[in-house]
Formats: structure tokens, sequence, C-alpha cells
């Protein structure tokens, strides 16, 4: 077969998760789809949840990349669709018969339910981008909404995860309720989201990743 092998510039878990529906759209289509050697990963748990567990993926590949960061000309998205449409479309996947067309990034790890998390609020406002100041958030804001909706429902409990690195820390206020919990593992990060009932983050890889679990299971 004919072969398309990505190259990610950035590791991050939604830097690759917007590519996530190209390996069963490329099997589709006629190719083989690897991931180049080249390409970053912040986390080694990244490749295995969104590579390694898909059944089109066929591996790392030494081969020069032909598409993907560099590869792939993307200056001109077409705001009507998603992300994950737009490297579709411009990688030259014009139609595919993928369920989600492409609207949202996919996994294929089934997540765990964790009873302790049924009716439970997770909150994660953690993000690799507060390291180099790149985004500002109004946390004013963002507590207001968090503490408003925590006043309207009922939830069995309240979880704040915590930053594993203190530069991405979501440390900008102070909750007087809510259980911190510290992530484990990135499987172990899809099994809360899956698990419990409303998720609070803000535009980062858990954001990507919520999308991907809601839309499918």
């Amino acid at each position: 077969n004919k072969k398309k092998i990505l190259y990610v510039e950035w590791g991050g878990l939604g830097d690759h998760l917007q590519f996530s529906t190209l390996p069963e759209i490329s099997s589709k289509n006629g190719y083989d789809f690897y991931m180049s050697h080249l390409s970053k990963f912040r986390n080694k748990q990244t490749l295995e949840l969104i590579w390694e567990t898909n059944p089109y993926f066929k591996g790392i590949s030494e081969e020069p990349p032909n598409c993907g960061h560099g590869y792939t000309v993307i200056d001109s998205l077409n705001p009507e669709i998603s992300l994950n449409r737009n490297w579709v479309d411009k990688i030259g996947f014009i139609e595919t018969d993928l369920v989600n067309e492409s609207k949202y990034p996919a996994i294929y790890y089934q997540p765990k339910l964790i009873e302790e998390f049924k009716d439970c609020l997770l909150v994660d406002l953690n993000g690799v981008h507060f390291k180099d100041n790149g985004y500002t958030y109004n946390w004013n804001l963002i507590k207001e909404h968090i503490e408003s909706d925590i006043t309207e429902k009922k939830y069995k409990n309240i979880y704040f995860i915590e930053p594993n690195d203190v530069n991405y820390s979501n440390a900008r206020f102070d909750f007087t309720i809510g259980k911190p919990i510290h992530i484990k593992n990135i499987f172990d990060y899809a099994d809360f989201i899956y698990s419990s009932k409303k998720f609070f983050t803000i535009w980062a890889g858990g954001s990507h990743l919520a999308s991907a679990i809601k839309w499918k299971y």
C-alpha cells in the first residue's frame, strides 16, 4: 500500500489528538498510516493511548515523513469545520465514511467506569502553555462558573486534579471545597473523565480527550 507518514512537531496530548482520525481514514483510502520517528512526544503515554491502541496504526517509520507539521499546507483553515477535519481535507482525504466525519478526535481505548467518580465533578485547570505564559485566563470568572455550578447542582464529590509540574499549576485561586487527586497515567485520566458527571477544563489536552471520549463512549 501507499503510505502516509505523519510528523508532529509539538508533543502534547492535544497536538496528537488533532491527527487521531487519520489512521482509519488513511486505511479506508488505501494507505498504510505510520508515525514518523522524528515526531515529538511530551509523554510516551500519548503514543500508547492515541496510536498504539489504534487498530489502523502501522507503527513508527524511519522513512521521510510526507504529511503533518511542515509537510501539509494548513494556513487557510475552514472555520466551519473542526481542526481534525481541516487536517483530513488538507492531507487529501476529502471524502470519508468515518462515523463522526472527523468532527471530534478519536481514541480506541475503552475507558473504564470508576464507581467512585460517578455523580462527581472533575476539574482540571492545568496546561503546558502556562510554562511559557502564552495564554491568559480570567481565573476569577472561571472560579465563578465552577462555584455557581457547584451551588446549583448536587455532586457526590468534587475533585481537582493536581499538576504534575508546578509550572503547569492551576493554583491561581483557592477552593474551599473539593479533593485534590493525582493522575498516575493517561489511561487513569481517560477513566476519570469518562466516569465523572461533569468535567471543567481549559483549552488543553484534557478538553480534546474529553471530546473524543464523549462522542464515542
